[in-house]
């Protein structure tokens, strides 16, 4: 596999997310894929030239789809001393350090130039960050080969053009002067990452929150039916209706956005969309999410479509707002009160956003009910190149047969879905309410037998669930074996990867992702008692292996992280291959 690997690092504000996302804008042009995470701290005015003030983008460039974060770099771009101290251990042998004159000085004093190629930042870049930003871009253009026919389409190259070739011919020859540098050839250019994502539909690059926004807009569109997206800001998770209003136009007005004074009234004003016809739909985090459980008990209650998308970061309470973490996982499937079974989904990569938006949006409509969709901060700030295409799976409202003749409430179909009845294009009175109802008829109940008979209809209806999702399967690798990784959410493509490289060395590792949290899919007993151990990989104390353990009754064994960052290949395959030593 021929990856590229490439960190910039700074001070919050100097400009570090900018230049990655303007890098791989030119890599996208160039027809490279890539895989990018990034870094940044919480605070608005952190302190600079210290580790926790370090804003970082990390982009891998591949010329083909296998590519994965690597735990070691080809070139590292550093801007302070902190920087350079934080990651020069990760340097690979004969990789390149980009970065200002003083901070040679200390690679001189603790003797780390061995193996290692310097490019200086002349002094006369620092004018400002964008004429920096195009020295330093017009120099990795020449070491990946950028096609400079689709560099002069680019508004960086348009308008710092001189800057941006003297960075080429750095690359090309290494002792090019700095006597013509002027701050005249500075212009000042817009973002430079396409706007056009949602007309150029096929190959783009995006993060996760802006591919579930496309999800939502193929939503409306297969269902026919409105969103009502209600909101309140929180990292890592405003991003997505950023996305919406960005790309609005694109989506046919099929979308109405409400910024509420907090979660509380997000979800409340959410539930009461979807009473009146609307697809109801929430993003928040951890700390919102929290406020929002007696809302999504109200309205499983209800038995009403919703999407409440948790954006995951590390926590409890603020936590650390800007790194990830999957710790949220028991909180949505046991955070409500009483006998509520939520449907839990959770996406494995950034173009899996796209498709489990779609599908947690089908399933919330077609069986009338509360859906959690989870993503992480991980993904929501990770660069893909995705192949888009429009979903082709219809949406089935489940409205009553006809309107005019006489309703009733709970009245269900074959899967125990309650028919969803719109007031005002029904004929007949519609009163639900938080209250326990009486089968079908809908009327306030207080008898016990009664409501037992409820609580398994809605039980049931959620089981049914399993009889759409796919069966789960092995990924990767036999269906027997030495060992059999589980793993769940953001950390697939590490896992897949890592699998796929012990494979090649001879080791019998298998891998099964998961993406149906709750009902757990069909299928899982065919192998998984199959293997010597099973391992269970996630970014927490051992939620999901908790879950898996109690359900199929197996000594699993838990490898977590709680670091606030997703796991390295390097750290998967160490502690698979100590696994392994240690079963013989």
């Amino acid at each position: 596999m021929n990856n590229f690997s490439i960190l910039f690092s700074g001070n919050s504000g100097d400009g570090i997310q900018r230049l990655g996302k303007e890098f791989i804008l030119n890599c996208f042009n160039s027809n490279y894929y890539l895989k990018s995470s990034s870094d940044f701290p919480a605070e608005i005015n952190s302190y600079n030239d210290t580790i926790e003030s370090l804003s970082s983008f990390y982009v891998m460039v591949g010329d083909t789809k296998e590519v994965y974060l690597h735990h070691k770099y080809d070139v590292l771009v550093v801007f302070n001393i902190s920087a350079l101290k934080e990651n020069i251990t990760k340097l690979k042998n004969g990789g390149i350090i980009m970065a200002y004159n003083f901070l040679f000085n200390y690679l001189k004093q603790n003797k780390l130039l061995k193996n290692i190629k310097l490019i200086k930042i002349i002094k006369k870049l620092t004018i400002n960050k964008d004429i920096r930003n195009s020295f330093i871009l017009g120099f990795l253009s020449y070491l990946l080969k950028f096609k400079q026919n689709k560099l002069k389409q680019n508004k960086l190259y348009q308008t710092n053009n001189f800057v941006f070739n003297l960075g080429y011919k750095v690359g090309k020859q290494q002792n090019i002067s700095n006597k013509n540098i002027n701050q005249n050839y500075y212009e000042n250019y817009y973002d430079t990452i396409n706007q056009n994502y949602y007309e150029n539909y096929y190959d783009t690059i995006l993060n996760g929150n802006q591919s579930i926004v496309f999800g939502l807009f193929q939503v409306s569109q297969r269902s026919n039916l409105p969103i009502f997206y209600s909101y309140y800001p929180i990292t890592p998770a405003t991003s997505i209706i950023n996305y919406i209003n960005k790309y609005i136009e694109y989506s046919k007005n099929c979308i109405k956005t409400f910024l509420s004074e907090d979660e509380i009234s997000s979800i409340s004003s959410c539930i009461g969309a979807s009473y009146a016809g609307y697809l109801g739909i929430t993003a928040t985090s951890g700390p919102g999410f929290s406020l929002m459980l007696e809302g999504i008990g109200l309205c499983f209650m209800l038995e009403l479509p919703l999407l409440i998308i948790n954006v995951q970061r590390a926590g409890p309470s603020t936590g650390l707002p800007t790194q990830t973490e999957q710790s949220d996982l028991f909180q949505s499937l046991y955070g409500c009160h009483g006998e509520t079974n939520i449907p839990v989904l959770a996406a494995k990569s950034v173009y899996n956003c796209f498709k489990i938006a779609f599908i947690a949006c089908k399933i919330a409509i077609e069986y009338m009910t509360p859906v959690v969709l989870l993503s992480d901060f991980y993904l929501a700030n990770s660069f893909e190149v995705c192949n888009m295409q429009n979903i082709k799976e219809k949406i089935n409202c489940n409205y009553p047969k006809n309107m005019k003749q006489k309703y009733s409430p709970y009245e269900r179909n074959k899967n125990k879905v309650r028919f969803w009845g719109i007031p005002g294009k029904i004929k007949y009175p519609y009163r639900i309410g938080g209250l326990e109802k009486k089968n079908v008829v809908g009327d306030v109940s207080f008898d016990s037998k009664n409501h037992e008979i409820m609580v398994k209809l809605r039980k049931k209806k959620i089981n049914k669930i399993r009889n759409y999702l796919p069966k789960q399967k092995i990924n990767l690798g036999k269906s027997k074996g030495k060992i059999l990784i589980l793993s769940w959410g953001s950390t697939y493509k590490i896992i897949n990867t890592a699998v796929k490289y012990l494979i090649t060395e001879g080791y019998t590792v298998s891998n099964s992702h998961f993406e149906f949290i709750n009902p757990l899919p069909k299928g899982i007993k065919r192998f998984v008692y199959n293997f010597d151990k099973v391992v269970i990989a996630e970014l927490n104390t051992g939620q999901f292996y908790k879950i898996i353990k109690s359900k199929f009754l197996i000594n699993a064994i838990s490898i977590n992280k709680i670091k606030g960052s997703q796991f390295s290949l390097f750290e998967i395959i160490k502690k698979i291959k100590f696994l392994l030593l240690f079963n013989k």
